[in-house]
């Protein structure tokens, strides 16, 4: 039995967003704004995510 070195592969996490109506209106967004809003948000957390810890952020668009 050998460990495996993880250190070095890309890793991917699924996530789903959900932005409720409260959200919408606290933020004074329509439909298309608040989903521009979220993907900058997945975007920057994707950057900062695989900067340090080579881990792709994917979003399920269902």
């Amino acid at each position: 039995f050998s460990k495996r070195d993880v250190t070095k592969q890309t890793k991917f996490v699924e996530l789903a967003v959900i932005a409720d109506y409260s959200f919408m209106k606290k933020h004074d967004l329509n439909e298309e704004e608040g989903t521009a809003f979220m993907l900058e948000a997945i975007n920057i957390a994707d950057y900062v995510s695989f900067q340090q810890l080579r881990i792709y952020h994917v979003a399920n668009d269902q």
